[in-house]
């Protein structure tokens, strides 16, 4: 049966149109009142959701929105090799303030958690040059984050919204109210199919750098889809013993 081509067209628009899957998503905010102090915020790469994948967060930007003011904070990440490929379950903290500062300088893996739980944690002090383009335009390290509202929206190096804005008063957020003692936090397992719908809530627990918790601890986000295992010492002589071979040849 032939179809005009007006009615392809037709049933196309009629289609409802799917969002994306994110690759990077907002997991917690602090408000002001946690164990770590200051103003900071959490995302987790979740890469296409499978063991290992990465992703190339070269040139990305994050935005703060507060008390119902757009951009009161952004800050562009640099061209450093370790933004080329991130690897899925890595959890990002962004801290406003250096330890100096009461903050957190910038670490790298801090905890590499990849072969036993499928996470690792990477803080990165925004003032930090290496891996924030703090010459960019519209470079703003001195964000606020608080109980008012705090929300953070991810763009990719073309300005594309990746995720967000995530924060209290958003369509996903099950709270009464994020106070100033408590953090916003994502209460599901990461992955690509969490949406701005996805369960957020606030609670007066933060795991800063790790998976998050509620109900008084007795969930916990699992990373396992993340996992990487470490080669067995009979895989690493397999792959020795293929290398000599190779050399002999």
């Amino acid at each position: 049966m032939n179809t005009h081509p007006l009615l392809l067209v037709a049933l196309c628009c009629a289609l409802p149109s799917v969002a994306p899957a994110a690759s990077v998503i907002v997991n917690e905010i602090n408000a002001g009142g946690a164990s770590m102090p200051g103003d900071w915020f959490e995302v987790v790469v979740v890469g296409n959701g499978t063991a290992g994948s990465t992703v190339d967060m070269r040139g990305w930007s994050f935005r703060v929105d507060n008390n119902g003011t757009t951009n009161t904070g952004f800050f562009t990440l640099s061209n450093a090799s370790y933004w080329s490929a991130v690897q899925a379950g890595t959890i990002l903290t962004f801290h406003e303030d250096n330890t100096a500062a009461g903050g957190l300088d910038t670490g790298i893996n801090i905890v590499d958690n990849f072969a036993t739980a499928g996470w690792a944690h990477t803080n990165i002090y925004v003032g930090d040059s290496t891996y924030v383009n703090t010459s960019a335009v519209g470079y703003d390290g001195s964000f606020p984050m608080d109980e008012k509202n705090s929300q953070v929206a991810i763009l990719d190096s073309f300005s594309t919204l990746v995720f967000g804005p995530s924060g209290e008063g958003q369509v996903g957020y099950a709270g009464s109210g994020v106070s100033a003692t408590e953090i916003f936090k994502l209460e599901a397992d990461p992955s690509p199919l969490i949406t701005l719908t996805s369960q957020y809530n606030d609670g007066s627990t933060s795991t800063f750098g790790a998976p998050n918790e509620w109900s008084g601890g007795a969930s916990r986000q699992s990373f396992a889809a993340f996992v990487v295992p470490e080669p067995s010492a009979f895989t690493l002589a397999a792959l020795g013993l293929t290398g000599l071979l190779r050399r002999r040849r």
